[in-house]
């Protein structure tokens, strides 16, 4: 009884020395779990509310089971970790910009699974203004209209605004084409 009581009190002390010395670090997916917001109708009107005329916000409506929107989001983020050095046509002043890709009718461990894969979580998403977020409504009749009175809920779909200007894309768009629009009144 006296021996069990020790070996218990050496392999505690070993254990507590161990997690001094190596303490248990998050590992990738939770860090990448907390790249990815869970979010609902009204943060998306709320960001398309306060969206401010010196910022240019790229909204794309994307899933990871959609063909047109996984082969579109390379082009969005090769666009989105760009130097913010392109001058706007009417104004001549760099305008910044912000990325959110909305992940709609999809699965939060799809959708990390799915970024991790790409690599899209290690190309410097906060430095370059990119988030990813996880639409969490069922009911696409409750919130397609809300976003967009013109879209009949078919992805991929891109919203920009800027400067109280509203710019859509229906359906996959390449890379010229989204530079053209993003960098451009």
């Amino acid at each position: 009884m006296i021996q069990n009581l020790k070996n218990n009190l050496y392999l505690s002390f070993f254990i507590l020395i161990f997690l001094i010395f190596f303490p248990i670090k998050k590992t990738q997916a939770q860090n990448n779990n907390q790249n990815v917001k869970v979010v609902k109708l009204k943060n998306v009107l709320d960001e398309m509310q306060k969206n401010t005329a010196d910022t240019t916000l790229v909204l794309n409506f994307w899933a990871t089971w959609c063909v047109p929107c996984v082969k579109e989001l390379p082009d969005f983020m090769k666009l989105a970790t760009e130097k913010n050095d392109e001058k706007s046509i009417s104004n001549d002043k760099i305008t910044p910009k912000k990325f959110i890709f909305i992940a709609v009718e999809d699965d939060l461990k799809k959708v990390i699974s799915f970024l991790e894969k790409k690599k899209f979580f290690t190309q410097n998403i906060h430095k370059n203004k990119i988030e990813f977020w996880l639409l969490d409504e069922k009911d696409g009749n409750t919130w397609i209209s809300p976003i967009e009175k013109t879209w009949d809920g078919a992805i991929p779909f891109t919203l920009i605004l800027k400067n109280k200007h509203k710019k859509l894309h229906f359906g996959e768009i390449h890379y010229e084409e989204l530079k053209k629009e993003v960098n451009h009144k």
